[in-house]
């Protein structure tokens, strides 16, 4: 049962952003996958973490029609990566896993902007490429704490399922 809530509270963040642009009027969406690899990086390891962001990466290089391969080395390095510091990291404070969600987001936008121009030797209108970023890593940033909130509640809930002192 246990092994079962991950993969289906990442089922559930796959639905809900590619969903995203008929719930909201937008051009751009969040990517909650990264945000749920970042959170279960801080508290898996970078072991558990680069595997997860490895598996949510070549998800979503299935689904999408992006780059491909792209969504899985990234993930997989921001797992291992984040996983490796968590000792570093308050990985219990809301604003320290906000600030780190905004600055994978801006790396992750950085590096897909360079990839890009690499593969189609050309560079791209600046000023569209600033605002769809902008719009991205805002997205993120919003979305941040509500994907670290339901993660905690799960792991808590988990917890004291497994504990069985909890109560006494």
């Amino acid at each position: 049962m246990r092994f079962l809530i991950w993969p289906f509270l990442v089922l559930i963040l796959l639905g809900i952003q590619s969903t995203w642009f008929r719930l909201f009027n937008s051009a751009q969406a969040p990517d909650l996958l990264l945000i749920f690899v970042l959170v279960y990086s801080l508290d898996a390891g970078g072991k558990n973490g680069a595997i997860c962001g490895f598996c949510i990466g070549a998800l979503q290089d299935i689904l999408t029609l992006s780059l491909f391969g792209f969504h899985s080395i990234t993930r997989l390095l921001v797992g291992l990566f984040v996983g490796a510091s968590r000792g570093s990291v308050f990985k219990d404070r809301p604003t320290t896993f906000v600030m780190l969600v905004g600055i994978t987001s801006i790396i992750i936008k950085v590096v897909y902007t360079i990839v890009l121009m690499l593969f189609n030797w050309e560079i791209f209108n600046i000023s569209l490429l600033l605002v769809n970023s902008g719009k991205y890593i805002l997205w993120n940033l919003l979305c941040a704490l509500p994907v670290w909130f339901i993660y905690n509640v799960i792991k808590e809930w988990l917890w004291q399922k497994d504990n069985p002192y909890y109560h006494l």
